[in-house]
């Protein structure tokens, strides 16, 4: 931090501390186009300086639960915490990073709260001019999760941050989303999959879901690190009708908390091995 650079005698700039703390605390600063910016900066440092041309970027999208409980404060809202399996109030963070395997570095957030009005805890403000920064960043608090997720992944593609993968849990992984991501940023989707999902996948013109197909076909036996592969299609309905057909490879691995149950990962990249998918969502 700065406060240690000072104090260890390695701060050497033009500028005082006091200008950082000016800037730090102005309100009046985009913060998100900020991190933006300088992030894509440092990214495109740390890449020039690889000389490994076959290396694959990837994005990462995760959302962390941010507990507060005044009423006072803004779009406090009610969620489920999947961690501690109850409800509580507060917000969620939703972060995109960029990773290279060794470095993760953070490049759009926001904070999210319920879009429905009986959820909200704490007050709405109708007040602000819409065309405000202010407004703006309350509007993308209300926004839904998985769209946000998809706008972060479509600025950072256009703000040139190089990447042609992006890994997220089984809470994003929706077909419209994985096929969002894949139209309009161009990325290929590596996610894992929920073991209890309703989800159904069009396997040799039947509908099956991942336990029907892992229960099915033979496993590979012994310690493999993965136990089985398949390419199916994903479905993407709207209503009852069926708009798009994706082909995917859905690949399942030992669980290591525990043997009795696997992990199934999802690539929307058929040609990608089976041990790269798995390096890649280890990232």
């Amino acid at each position: 931090s700065m406060y240690y650079q000072i104090k260890l005698d390695a701060f050497h700039e033009d500028f005082s501390k006091n200008t950082v703390y000016r800037f730090l605390e102005n309100i009046h600063m985009n913060w998100h186009c900020f991190l933006l910016r300088l992030s894509t900066k440092i990214i495109r440092y740390i890449v020039g300086l690889t000389t490994d041309t076959n290396k694959r970027y990837a994005l990462i999208v995760d959302d962390t639960p941010l507990q507060k409980r005044g009423k006072e404060m803004e779009l406090v809202s009610k969620y489920f915490n999947h961690v501690t399996m109850g409800y509580e109030f507060g917000y969620r963070i939703l972060t995109l990073a960029w990773t290279d395997g060794v470095t993760t570095i953070p490049v759009r957030y926001s904070l999210l709260a319920s879009s429905y009005d009986e959820k909200v805890r704490g007050k709405i403000r109708t007040d602000l001019d819409g065309r405000s920064l202010g407004a703006r960043i309350r509007r993308m608090a209300r926004t839904s999760m998985n769209d946000l997720t998809v706008k972060f992944a479509c600025d950072a593609v256009k703000a040139g941050i190089p990447a042609s993968i992006i890994c997220f849990d089984s809470w994003f992984a929706v077909p419209r989303t994985i096929s969002r991501l894949m139209k309009e940023a161009n990325l290929t989707v590596i996610a894992r999959l929920k073991t209890n999902s309703k989800q159904y996948y069009e396997y040799e013109g039947k509908m099956m879901n991942i336990n029907a197909l892992y229960s099915i076909h033979r496993k590979r036996r012994g310690k493999a690190i993965w136990k089985l592969s398949l390419s199916v299609n994903l479905l993407v309905k709207e209503g009852n009708k069926v708009i798009e057909r994706i082909p995917v490879k859905i690949v399942y691995l030992p669980n290591r908390a525990n043997h009795k149950e696997w992990i199934c990962l999802l690539s929307t990249d058929t040609t990608m091995s089976e041990e790269e998918i798995i390096r890649q969502y280890g990232k």
